[in-house]
């Protein structure tokens, strides 16, 4: 027998006490899938557990689907109380968008939503008020007071843009636009000087008209006294030979 051959028995018995130490362990540590109950001493077999599992589970299942009925009642009972409340749900969002009439909001007892008797699903409704304690009003009655509101701010900034450019055109009046520019104060000035001057000058004549008054008062009783001289000296001439 050649080397190679002496070496593939010796393989081969290695390979087979291997197998034969796994069947030894398969056997000795098996699974037991016998029906058999568990005992004192002596376990139950693999099938055994598993058919006290299920007896167990069904003395849990009878009552459960004892109550899986009745909430399968009272499930039906709540959808066909959503699927009637759907309308009214609707409703109650429509008028928040768009209503005229002020808005209503839940009632709370005890920080729950109070419920409707005899209407499941549906919430007792009160007047809902703003932060200021007004009715509270819908979003589109809102959005147009708004609006108005704006409005009137900006009819109202617009005013008051007049009414700032027609005071800074009366100021121009007053003071004036600049070099060249005599406002009413400063022509009021100018008029106020010049009255000053009319005056002295008025008071100059015044005084030249009283002198001249006084001249005209002389000269006219220096020609009475003239005439009386002429008449005179016209009746000496008469009473010379």
């Amino acid at each position: 027998m050649t080397l190679l051959g002496k070496l593939l028995v010796v393989l081969n018995t290695i390979l087979s006490v291997l197998m034969l130490g796994w069947a030894l362990l398969v056997y000795l540590h098996r699974e037991d899938w016998s029906s058999q109950s568990a005992t004192p001493g002596q376990q139950s077999g693999e099938v055994g557990r598993r058919n006290d599992r299920v007896k167990q589970l069904w003395t849990v299942l009878d009552p459960a689907e004892k109550d899986r009925g009745s909430e399968q009642a009272e499930l039906v009972k709540l959808e066909e109380a959503w699927v009637s409340n759907q309308p009214w749900y609707a409703t109650e969002m429509e008028n928040v968008r768009k209503s005229a009439q002020p808005l209503q909001t839940p009632v709370y007892k005890d920080g729950k939503v109070a419920v409707e008797e005899g209407n499941i699903g549906r919430p007792q409704m009160e007047a809902a008020k703003d932060w200021a304690g007004r009715p509270l009003k819908s979003a589109q009655v809102s959005l147009d007071e708004l609006n108005a509101t704006l409005q009137q701010i900006d009819d109202a900034v617009k005013a008051l843009g007049a009414a700032i450019d027609q005071e800074r055109e009366q100021t121009e009046l007053l003071v004036g636009k600049g070099k060249g520019d005599k406002g009413f104060r400063q022509r009021l000035a100018d008029e106020e000087a010049e009255l000053a001057q009319l005056a002295v000058v008025a008071k100059e004549l015044q005084s030249k008209y009283t002198n001249t008054q006084v001249e005209a008062e002389l000269l006219l009783s220096r020609r009475t006294q003239l005439k009386a001289r002429i008449e005179e000296l016209k009746r000496l001439v008469a009473r010379e030979p």
